[in-house]
Parts: structure tokens; C-alpha cells; sequence
């Protein structure tokens, strides 16, 4: 009697194990213990999932992090380094990278190597680019590149078909392509401080967007399709040229804010707005250029 129990509770032990969740699914940054120096982290290389070396002065990323192939975090923010050494693409594992605040010129191509990777931040540094290469970044889920001098936007970031997050502000593009209508996953896309004229009507396409920052641009009409956006929460094109905006804007289903501030509107168009306000109360819909921050970035 008592092996037939011993052998019901093996089965069910099995039963129950085989429907949990894998470790590596359940796993998330937040419960790896990061480490923020060397001299620790190197005592058990195997142990190491999060690494944080973050102001350190450091003008190249130290070999011995090499040894910490079971890597998911890491974040050498805030340093003076330049480019990667050839064994980065090494560390396989590696899902959240920040690199901002360094001196990049080039998008480093070690990165195309890490098929695993999902958030990449490299604000604050000098890229010119965004390779083609990128494309082989296929899980890449969020992209922060702004504060940069990126002029060129190479076609096999349209291929990225898991991203939802995408930040181009303060960099020296002078147009949106049609293609970005490809991410179809987007929620959050900044194109914010640059020298873009016009927003193609294929942006308006991604239907999953509910922040769209482009402002401080020269553009000087907003397209009726921004109606399409029904998702859309946030939405900021203050400091542009605009001189009027589809008013169909107040009412999407689930706008929060809107900031449209500085722009060449003439009285009659902001009389037509605050018109129109009266039915949307909760709206926060700001003209003034001193709340301009508030809500973008």
C-alpha cells in the first residue's frame, strides 16, 4: 500500500512539474541579482546574469566579462567606450544591453550576433547609422538610439517585426520612410527633434501605436488617417509648422493627451479647438509651449 501511494505521488509531483512554466520563461531582470563590480562577479562567472559597470571611466569593455556566458543584463552606461571587442558576440544570452553615454560612431556589428537580444539603448553617443545588418536582431523588442547624429535609417530595421519601441529623438533625419508601416507592433515611436518635413500616410498603419512624439520637426500638416489610431494615447507635434490639425483627433477612443503647442495656427482655428473641447473634459489638450515637456520625450 504504501508503494502504490509513494508511486500516485510520484506521478502527480511529475504531472504538476510538467505544466509549470519554464525557468527561463518565469525569469525576468528584476530576479537576477547585478552585480556593479568585477572583482565580485568573477568569483563565480557562471552565476552572473546581470552586470552593471555604469560610470566607471572606462574606455573599453574589460575582457573578463567574456567568462559570464550565462549573461542577460548588461549596462556599461555612462564610460567613454568606443567600439566592442570581436568576443561580445559571444555572449549569446544577452536580451538587455544599455550602451548610452559612450563615444559610438559606428553601430558596433558584434551586436548582430546576439539573436537573443530584446532592448537595446545607445542614447547619448555620435552613430551616424542604422545598418543593415540590424535586421538578424529579430526578438529586438525596444531601440533607443536617440541623441545621436543618425541620418540613415538602412532598410533591415523595417524587418524587425517584434519591435515595439522605437526612439529617434534629437538625431538629423530629414524624412520618415513609408516602410516604417512594417512594425507593425509599434506602441511607442519617437521621431521627435529632428528635420523631418512630412509624415507619410503609411505610418498611420500602425494601428498598435498609443504614444506618437514628432515634435520640434518642420512638418506642416498632419493627415486625416491619424484617425486610424484608435489605440493612440499620447500624441505630440508642438513646435512644428502646423496650421491646423484634423479636429477628429478629440475624439479618439482612447486619447489621453494632446500637445500641439507652437505652432502657425491662426485665431480661428484655436477657437474651432476650444469649441469643440466642451464634449471632452478629461481631455488634456495643451497649446502652450511652457507644458510642452510634460508629457513628451
Amino acid at each position: 500500500m504504501a508503494f502504490q501511494q509513494l508511486f500516485s505521488l510520484i506521478l502527480s509531483l511529475l504531472f504538476i512539474s510538467s505544466t509549470l512554466p519554464s525557468f527561463a520563461q518565469v525569469m525576468d531582470i528584476s530576479d537576477y541579482n547585478t552585480y556593479t563590480d568585477l572583482e565580485t562577479a568573477s568569483k563565480q562567472p557562471k552565476k552572473v546574469y546581470a552586470l552593471s559597470l555604469e560610470s566607471q571611466q572606462l574606455k573599453s569593455v574589460p575582457d573578463a566579462i567574456r567568462k559570464f556566458s550565462n549573461l542577460r543584463f548588461l549596462s556599461l552606461d555612462n564610460n567613454q567606450i568606443e567600439q566592442l571587442p570581436g568576443w561580445f558576440a559571444e555572449l549569446s544570452n544577452l536580451k538587455e544591453l544599455r550602451l548610452n553615454y559612450n563615444c559610438f560612431k559606428v553601430f558596433p556589428s558584434q551586436l548582430f550576433s546576439l539573436e537573443e537580444l530584446t532592448n537595446l539603448q545607445m542614447q547619448y553617443n555620435q552613430l551616424e547609422r542604422i545598418p543593415m545588418g540590424i535586421i538578424t536582431l529579430s526578438k529586438l523588442e525596444k531601440l533607443d538610439v536617440s541623441d545621436n547624429n543618425i541620418s540613415v535609417i538602412e532598410n533591415g530595421f523595417y524587418a524587425l517585426n517584434n519591435l515595439k519601441l522605437a526612439r529617434f529623438r534629437n538625431n538629423k533625419l530629414v524624412s520618415i520612410d513609408p516602410q516604417i508601416q512594417n512594425l507593425n507592433q509599434l506602441e511607442v515611436l519617437c521621431f521627435a527633434r529632428n528635420d523631418i518635413h512630412s509624415i507619410p500616410i503609411q505610418l498611420f498603419n500602425l494601428t498598435n501605436l498609443n504614444y506618437l512624439s514628432l515634435w520640434d520637426n518642420e512638418i506642416t500638416q498632419l493627415p486625416d488617417q491619424v484617425c486610424k489610431l484608435n489605440k493612440l494615447e499620447w500624441i505630440g507635434l508642438f513646435s512644428n509648422k502646423l496650421t491646423e490639425f484634423p479636429l477628429c483627433v478629440l475624439s479618439l477612443p482612447s486619447i489621453i493627451t494632446i500637445n500641439m503647442g507652437d505652432n502657425l495656427y491662426d485665431s480661428t482655428f484655436i477657437s474651432n479647438v476650444k469649441s469643440a473641447l466642451y464634449q471632452y473634459p478629461k481631455l488634456n489638450i495643451f497649446f502652450d509651449k511652457k507644458q510642452n515637456m510634460d508629457f513628451f520625450h
